[in-house]
C-alpha cells in the first residue's frame, strides 16, 4: 500500500499560458505586465499586436479585452477588474501564424522569447487599435502550500473547504509565487468562452492516510 493515497475530492486547475510554441507562444499570446514606473500600483503592458487574445495568462496576471472582461465581471462577480496602461506595442501579426506547427515562423535573432518585444519599435497605431484591456485579479484563497511535480499540482489543504470563489488566486506558502485556480465549472466556462487561450494544469488533494492502530503512514518528500 503506497504511503500517500492521492485523491480530489472536487476538481479545481491552475490556469496557464497556452502551451503552443513554449516560451516564445506565452509570450506573443500574453506579453509582460509589470508595474509602471510612475505608479508601482498601476500595471503596464507591453506586448505585440495589434490582435490580443479575448483572454492570456502574462507570468503572474491574468489579461482580459473590454469585451471579454465584461463577460468576467458577469460570471465572476468576486473579480476586481484594473485598468491596464499600455506601455511598448508591438505591431507583428502574429495570429496568423500556423499553431499546429512546432515553432513560430518566425524567432528573435538572439533565441530570447521578450525579444519579439524588445528588438521592435513601438507602434501607436497598433495600440490604438489593440484597445483597452484589463487585469483580471481574483480573490485570495489564501496560502495552500501547492507543489509541483510534473504536470500536476499537490496541495494538503482541501480547496473546496479553503474558499466559496470558482476564480481565486493561491500562494504556494513560503513562495512569492501566487497561482490563479479555478473549479472545473469555471475552467468550462473559459474553454467554452475563450478556446485555445489558456492551459490547465490539475491541482489535487493529497493526504496522508492512518493505519486502523492510528498510526500516521510518513510523507511523501515533495
Amino acid at each position: 500500500m503506497p504511503d500517500i493515497v492521492r485523491l480530489s475530492r472536487c476538481k479545481y486547475w491552475s490556469l496557464r499560458a497556452p502551451e503552443f510554441w513554449g516560451d516564445y507562444g506565452a509570450m506573443l499570446a500574453g506579453g509582460m505586465l509589470v508595474g509602471g514606473d510612475r505608479d508601482p500600483e498601476k500595471p503596464v503592458l507591453m506586448r505585440v499586436g495589434p490582435f490580443c487574445p479575448p483572454i492570456s495568462r502574462t507570468l503572474y496576471s491574468l489579461v482580459a479585452t473590454s469585451v471579454f472582461a465584461e463577460r468576467i465581471a458577469q460570471r465572476f462577480s468576486d473579480v476586481e477588474l484594473v485598468p491596464i496602461v499600455k506601455g511598448k506595442i508591438v505591431d507583428l501579426r502574429w495570429e496568423t501564424w500556423d499553431r499546429t506547427c512546432p515553432r513560430p515562423p518566425l524567432l528573435p535573432c538572439t533565441g530570447e522569447p521578450e525579444d519579439y518585444i524588445e528588438l521592435l519599435p513601438h507602434s501607436q497605431s497598433a495600440s490604438a487599435e489593440m484597445g483597452d484591456l484589463y487585469e483580471v485579479v481574483p480573490p485570495d484563497g489564501g496560502a495552500c502550500g501547492l507543489v509541483q511535480e510534473g504536470r500536476v499540482l499537490y496541495t494538503e489543504l482541501d480547496l473546496g473547504s479553503l474558499t466559496k470563489y470558482s476564480l481565486f488566486s493561491v500562494n504556494r506558502g513560503n513562495s512569492t509565487v501566487s497561482d490563479l485556480i479555478v473549479s472545473d465549472d469555471a475552467r468550462s466556462w473559459f474553454e467554452g468562452e475563450a478556446a485555445g487561450w489558456l492551459d490547465y494544469r490539475i491541482v489535487k488533494f493529497r493526504r496522508a492516510w492512518r493505519r486502523s492502530s492510528g498510526s500516521r503512514f510518513p510523507r511523501a518528500r515533495t
